[in-house]
């Protein structure tokens, strides 16, 4: 259970890149590549659906791009954070990894083009705020794969009541007491 919420921050850490004022070709608005030409895996494109993320809702990272030589192991070390409090930092061993979610490709990883699509459902207790994120990845040789950093938004009603904007103070408090009791 625990590792596979690890592989669903890991999911969701690939969505939540950094906000930045320019888009990168094949990211959305405000992700952050911050691989080198020497690594491993080159990016190509990544896709999340929905943008942004819902709580209680799937979300689906889809990513595209090339393997320079074949990968039978390696690690993957992760940040998570929901705004300034540190929620995880681990190293998480690539091909077990890989093994708790059988739809994703296995060890050992074919050098070529791969297009790779991850679903999980983010739970509806995740609390809502600014969630920061670093993950990259090491092959077994010390050689990096990967490199994404960046920040996504958790809205408060973003799994009941849409992008609303409330008018008043109560009308938050009204709603927070409804997202407690649906909890």
């Amino acid at each position: 259970m625990f590792q596979s919420m690890i592989l669903t921050l890991i999911a969701f850490s690939l969505y939540a890149l950094n906000a930045i004022a320019d888009t990168e070709e094949g990211m959305p608005a405000g992700w952050r590549n911050c691989g080198s030409p020497a690594d491993i895996f080159q990016l190509k494109s990544l896709e999340v659906q929905p943008d942004p993320p819902k709580r209680g809702k799937e979300l689906i990272v889809s990513v595209k791009g090339a393997l320079s030589k074949p990968l039978d192991g390696g690690h993957i070390e992760y940040e998570v954070s929901l705004g300034a409090i540190p929620l995880v930092k681990d190293k998480l061993p690539l091909c077990e990894a890989l093994k708790l979610e059988p739809g994703l490709p296995q060890c050992e990883l074919r050098a070529g083009d791969w297009e790779v699509s991850h679903r999980t459902e983010l739970p509806i207790q995740i609390p809502f705020g600014t969630y920061r994120i670093a993950a990259q990845g090491f092959d077994l040789d010390g050689k990096r794969i990967f490199c994404v950093t960046g920040s996504t938004t958790i809205k408060l009603l973003s799994s009941i009541e849409g992008e609303r904007l409330w008018q008043s103070p109560d009308e938050v408090e009204d709603a927070w007491m409804r997202q407690v009791v649906l909890s």
